[in-house]
């Protein structure tokens, strides 16, 4: 989607209990007969869609109310099941402001959204920034890996983490363990320097968590979303969208 922040476009809505972040894929399997009729739509006009938090409301049933700001999402892969379900992969594009929605005849959501990006990052002090929250996330992985018994300390030091302060702070925002509120409240900053620094301090705390766990020895169930940069296919999209 080849908009810049301020242009206004028309997007078909997707609610979700979740938060998709430029540059960063969702796996979505598809149930309901308006979303499948959206996805085709999308589909056949080589289009994207919204997808957006929900704030009140359920993913099935009557069109949820949801958050006002979101991510534009563009299909990567997509598989029509045979009992009628869709499975597809998107990636997240760009952010969204939501200025106003309504329900298609479908009926699905349609929203008038401005593109938004973040406001010009002052410099000073952004170098730092980077380097701590590179750090933190690295130990943050580790010690998650160390805590689920998987042996990936040689492949976290090689992870190729973003240089770039909007994808570290997205990168971040889309993997660390935190709540869906917190997530749309990182999403809707547009502010790039605040964002590294709530990111930083939650860092701290949840290294600081899980180091006291290890050292006693507790082994938790810790729910986390793995970094995937290793397909050919997101490799692609992110040297092609790396800014």
């Amino acid at each position: 989607m080849d908009k810049r922040p301020n242009d206004i476009v028309t997007l078909p809505l997707f609610p979700l209990n979740c938060v998709l972040f430029p540059q960063f894929p969702v796996q979505l399997q598809i149930i309901e007969e308006r979303y499948v009729t959206m996805i085709r739509r999308c589909l056949d006009q080589d289009s994207p869609f919204g997808v957006v938090l929900i704030r009140e409301g359920e993913e099935i049933g009557p069109p949820a109310r949801p958050h006002d700001v979101g991510c534009v999402a563009r299909i990567l892969t997509s598989e029509q099941m045979p009992d009628g379900r869709m499975e597809l992969v998107a990636v997240g594009e760009q952010r969204f402001r939501l200025l106003e929605y309504h329900v298609a005849d479908l009926p699905y959501l349609i929203g008038r959204v401005e593109i938004v990006d973040d406001e010009p990052p002052d410099s000073s002090g952004l170098a730092v920034q980077i380097e701590e929250g590179r750090d933190l996330f690295r130990r943050y992985l580790r010690l998650v890996s160390d805590l689920i018994g998987r042996s990936d300390a040689a492949e976290i030091e090689q992870m190729d983490l973003p240089m770039d302060p909007v994808q570290l702070s997205f990168c971040i925002a889309a993997v660390a363990h935190m709540p869906l509120t917190a997530r749309q409240r990182l999403l809707a900053s547009f502010d790039t320097s605040a964002r590294l620094r709530t990111e930083i301090d939650l860092l701290k705390s949840q290294v600081e968590a899980l180091e006291a766990m290890k050292d006693n020895g507790e082994v938790r169930t810790i729910v986390m979303k793995r970094l995937d940069l290793s397909s050919e296919r997101s490799k692609s999209h992110v040297s092609e969208n790396r800014n």
